[in-house]
Formats: structure tokens, C-alpha cells, sequence
């Protein structure tokens, strides 16, 4: 079950997520971070992909002792009542039957969304991206148990799925990481394998 939030690959996912999102870009004396450059919803917050919403909440449930919510797939609730879609965030997922949800999915999709409101701010993201891409390489080195496939694209029309969430906002940089994660029920598959390619979204896995 998605309960065993201790093994390796769940801290994995956990530990990139911080990683990426301390990533710094010192640019006339200050050092822009993704809080400094994300794209922001309605309620002046970064926008994160709903699954590490889902994925905290039921991390949070099982340090209370409280029953984890199941993750159901393809559209899953969130604790505040919000019903989430989650198709295009999973693969390879085996869903149980009924009330069981997800047992186990074998890739997660994270997407970064940055956007540009100056010419300083274009030039901050196109840096941030670039260590982007480094960061990830040096995380897939340290975590042979991740396989990391991250992308860059600027345009979230053409190349990236449209959600509710931010389907109508401008967006000039916007990045995924396209991670071949065993995420079993106890998050216990480890593989082997590594690559990494920065490249355009049009071979977006």
C-alpha cells in the first residue's frame, strides 16, 4: 500500500522535490529561488502538481496515525474536498478494485511552471533552468534507484496537458521531470537504470 513512506525510493522523491525547488540563481546580489519565479495561482502560491499534494497528505495521515486516504486514479480527492486529475502524473499504474485505489504505479511526472514578468525575471528562469537540468543529472548520479528524465519547453499550450489550474495563464518557461519511479504501494522497486537528456518536449515521454 502507498503507506510505507520510509523506504527509499518515497525519500528519493522527497529529496528531489526540495532539491529542485532550492535551486538558486544569484543575479545582482540576490539569489532568485523557484519561489522567486513560479508561476502563481489564484491564492498568490507557487503551483505544484497535485500528486505531491495528494502524496504529503497521505504522509502527513500516517505520521498522525491517521487512516491514509487512498489515491485513486485517474481523478483522486484532496483533503480540502477538490477533486484532482491525476492522468497525466502517473504511468504504468495498477489500481486496485473499489475503495483499494493505486497499488502501485511504475513513473511519476512532476512539472515545474516558471513564468517571466520582466526581462530581468526571462533571464533569471532561462539560468534556473539550465542549473535545472545540472541539478537533476548530479540527483540521477547520487540516486541510482531514480531514473530522471527531465525536459524543457516554453510553451505550456503546445507541449504539456491543459489543467483547470493553469490552463489560461501566460507562460513562458515551464519544466517537467519525467520520473521512471517504482512507486509500488510500499514505494520498494528499485531500478537501475539512468538517463538523462535535456531536450525539447516535442519527445516528451
Amino acid at each position: 500500500m502507498l503507506q510505507e513512506y520510509n523506504t527509499q525510493p518515497f525519500k528519493s522523491l522527497r529529496s528531489l522535490h526540495n532539491t529542485i525547488t532550492q535551486i538558486q540563481v544569484p543575479m545582482l546580489g540576490f539569489n532568485y529561488t523557484f519561489a522567486h519565479l513560479c508561476l502563481l495561482d489564484d491564492s498568490k502560491s507557487c503551483i505544484v502538481d497535485d500528486i505531491l499534494r495528494v502524496l504529503e497528505e497521505m504522509r502527513s495521515a500516517r505520521a498522525s496515525n491517521r487512516s491514509v486516504p487512498p489515491l485513486h486514479y485517474p481523478i483522486t480527492k484532496l483533503k480540502d474536498g477538490r477533486e484532482a486529475y491525476i492522468g497525466h502524473q502517473l504511468g504504468g499504474v495498477l489500481a486496485g478494485g473499489g475503495r483499494d485505489g493505486v497499488r502501485s504505479a511504475r513513473a511519476l511526472q512532476l512539472t515545474y511552471y516558471l513564468q517571466a514578468a520582466s526581462p530581468l525575471n526571462e533571464v533569471v528562469a532561462a539560468t534556473w533552468e539550465l542549473l535545472f537540468c545540472k541539478e537533476l543529472e548530479n540527483f540521477g548520479k547520487a540516486h541510482p534507484e531514480l531514473s530522471l528524465y527531465p525536459f524543457t519547453s516554453s510553451s505550456l499550450q503546445r507541449d504539456f496537458q491543459r489543467t483547470s489550474r493553469v490552463s489560461e495563464r501566460p507562460l513562458l518557461f515551464s519544466l517537467a521531470v519525467c520520473l521512471s519511479l517504482a512507486i509500488s504501494y510500499i514505494f520498494y522497486e528499485v531500478t537501475n537504470s539512468y538517463d538523462l537528456t535535456c531536450t525539447n518536449l516535442y519527445d516528451f515521454c
